[in-house]
């Protein structure tokens, strides 16, 4: 499993990012999120690859959440995100 995080709490911002995966990995899941439970996120747009545009969900509390799960990829696959 890799994993890849720009977080301003964390001093990691990032306006772009990117991540590569070796051949044969099956599974591919990309997770956005905006706040969390101390600090109120806001809200954006995300668009994974083939799809349209679409708000990321409210949690109720502090956070917005969005995911793009392509499963197995043999291409590039790109996520975008605008905050609105």
């Amino acid at each position: 499993m890799q994993t890849f995080a720009c977080d301003e709490r964390d001093f990691l911002p990032c306006t772009s990012s990117s991540i590569f995966f070796p051949s044969g990995d099956a599974n591919v899941l990309v997770s956005l999120g905006s706040g969390n439970n101390s600090t109120m996120g806001s809200p954006f747009t995300y668009a994974c690859t083939g799809r349209t545009p679409q708000s990321a969900a409210f949690n109720g509390l502090n956070e917005y959440n969005g995911t793009c799960s392509p499963g197995s990829l043999n291409a590039d696959y790109a996520v975008t995100a605008s905050f609105t």
